[in-house]
């Protein structure tokens, strides 16, 4: 008698995340979101990232390995890819053996990157010389300085070592593919946010903390920079505010420009309708306390602004300018309206006009939760790139 051959059980697919963020911005959270919804797949995952008390504290619940390592400052101009410094050559090397490392107790099936130039040309270099696929995230636009021969001429020659390029937008496509990306290798999966992180306890303190019990409350979340616009949406509060006494703004964030900004506030005597929440680990969630979520970034860069998909899945309306992925999330007079960066009589018009019409607003915020559904929930971001990391593992073996 043949007896039965067990069945070997199938190895998990092993990958390696990398970001040389300092911040928890929106790509780090959409990573972190990811990783999250992809455990429940057959795959173990090791992440590579700076030893930053912000970037730690994101990553801090993820139950992976992970590595510390930094490949220098990220948020400076070129974000710090300087090829006539020894440091991008050190910065390789330090790389290059983490990974050899991790690749030698456990076969890497693929390498996962973020948006910094520097750990996508390297890992993308690294990972040829190795036999490992890269896949790399792109989460904005190019800026002015990306655009340069130079650089053109570095972005295609690395994007040819690497086996996929995941745009978060049709705008992001359009600036590679511009400087010679070929289209093929690029695919477009919107980001996607949690529900479940949405949600906080605390948001009736706030509440009474700021008095909002019949207020209309317009709201910006976002990092206090100056192309945000912030500086714009408090003046036209400002104006809207003698009109509608009713009107309050909340602004969640920090950053540079906060000092400038609650300058801004006293001068035009506003501290009792416009108010600063400062950082807030959860400020996600405190979009709840908005009745119109209010975008007035100018900075081209971005690919997809996450603080719209976080307004729509809490089911409120959108004012946005008109920059690049912006307008693949709102739909001009459908869940909110989109006006062109730096026109202040059109901001002030639309916050006028959803300041008086309860109905409409109550409207809009129903379809923005219907977008959010069908198109810009964290499962559906999940699985559009599983399935990219499956494939390009399978064509890799080939």
């Amino acid at each position: 008698m043949i007896s039965k051959i067990p069945k070997m059980k199938k190895k998990n697919k092993h990958l390696v995340f990398i970001t040389n963020s300092e911040i928890a911005g929106g790509a780090e959270i959409c990573l972190k979101n990811l990783i999250v919804e992809l455990k429940k797949n057959p795959l173990e995952f090791e992440l590579i990232y700076p030893e930053k008390k912000e970037i730690k504290n994101l990553f801090k619940q993820l139950e992976s390995k992970k590595h510390k390592l930094s490949l220098g400052h990220s948020s400076i101009k070129f974000r710090g890819l300087n090829l006539y410094s020894p440091s991008i050559f050190i910065h390789y090397l330090r790389l290059k053996k983490v990974i050899q490392k991790i690749n030698q107790n456990n076969k890497i099936d693929l390498i996962y990157t973020q948006q910094d130039p520097k750990e996508k040309f390297l890992s993308s270099l690294i990972g040829r010389q190795l036999n490992i696929p890269v896949v790399w995230m792109e989460h904005s636009k190019l800026h002015p300085w990306q655009k340069l021969f130079h650089f053109k001429c570095l972005y295609q020659y690395f994007a040819k070592k690497t086996a996929k390029i995941i745009a978060v937008s049709q705008a992001v496509k359009k600036s590679l593919v511009a400087i010679g990306v070929s289209a093929k290798k690029i695919k477009v999966i919107w980001n996607g946010v949690r529900i479940k992180e949405l949600k906080d306890k605390k948001i009736t303190q706030w509440e009474k903390k700021f008095k909002l019990k019949n207020k209309i409350v317009f709201g910006s979340c976002s990092r206090l920079a100056y192309k945000k616009g912030v500086h714009e949406l408090i003046k036209v509060t400002h104006q809207v505010h003698r009109k509608n006494k009713k009107i309050m703004l909340l602004i969640i964030g920090s950053g540079k420009e906060e000092k400038n900004l609650k300058a801004q506030v006293k001068k035009f005597k506003a501290q009792n309708y416009i108010k600063f929440l400062g950082f807030q680990k959860n400020a996600a969630a405190l979009n709840a306390l908005f009745d119109v979520v209010v975008s007035p970034s100018f900075d081209e860069g971005e690919g997809l602004p996450l603080r719209i998909i976080e307004g729509m899945a809490l089911g409120k309306p959108i004012i946005s300018t008109d920059i690049s992925g912006s307008k693949e999330e709102v739909r001009d007079g459908a869940n909110g309206y989109l006006i062109k960066t730096h026109n202040i009589k059109a901001l002030k018009k639309k916050m006028i006009k959803l300041a008086e019409k309860p109905i409409l607003r109550k409207k809009m915020g129903q379809e923005s939760f219907k977008l959010y559904q069908r198109f810009f929930t964290v499962d559906r971001m999940s699985n559009s790139i599983y399935k990219i990391i499956i494939k390009t593992i399978k064509e890799s073996k080939i």
